[in-house]
């Protein structure tokens, strides 16, 4: 594969851009991420595969950017029911990938879902894990604990500062881009 389109909207972008690089690490391919809107608009005759990011599988503004690609070049991951995506979208189960289990049948809400960005994302940080022989069990378990203790010593060590930057009134301002180190003065 060569071309390859990750379309996500909200929560489920951050799984599609994240998993791009991913893809790109690993295969030395460029896949492109996308808005549904901007996928929709865009010239995607070429495109080998497009991978859809959905928690339901039923995304409408996902479903209709993809409404002129073939369905074998279609794949949805998603935490929705199988066969309510495959009735929805005509799209073969077989490209539709759930990580839906019978103990994680609940909706999840708010902005940044664990279920809609982290979970989908990590499955293809597994996958590049697993092609290098590294367990991801193991290195998930060694982050979590790492930043477990960062912050707890950062707020040990700080708690005095931040009581004083979270006080009412005061403004607190956080970036973090791509390029914010390339605007650092010497």
């Amino acid at each position: 594969l060569n071309n390859v389109a990750f379309i996500g909207t909200g929560g489920s972008y951050a799984g599609t851009v994240f998993s791009s690089k991913i893809l790109n690490q690993m295969y030395s391919i460029n896949p492109i991420t996308f808005y549904p809107r901007d996928f929709y608009y865009h010239n995607n005759e070429k495109f080998d595969l497009v991978i859809m990011f959905s928690y339901s599988g039923t995304t409408n503004d996902i479903i209709n950017s993809v409404s002129n690609i073939g369905d074998d070049k279609k794949i949805i991951i998603t935490k929705g029911e199988i066969s309510d995506i495959v009735i929805k979208t005509k799209i073969s189960g077989s490209n539709i990938f759930s990580y839906r289990t019978s103990s994680n049948k609940t909706k999840e809400r708010g902005f940044l879902a664990f279920e809609g960005a982290i979970v989908p994302a990590s499955l293809f940080f597994k996958l590049y894990l697993n092609s290098i022989n590294k367990d991801a069990n193991e290195i998930i378990k060694k982050m979590l604990i790492y930043w477990n203790n960062y912050f707890e010593d950062y707020f040990k060590d700080n708690n005095k500062r931040l009581k004083d930057i979270l006080k009412i009134g005061n403004n607190l301002n956080i970036f973090m881009g791509d390029y914010s180190d390339t605007g650092a003065l010497d």
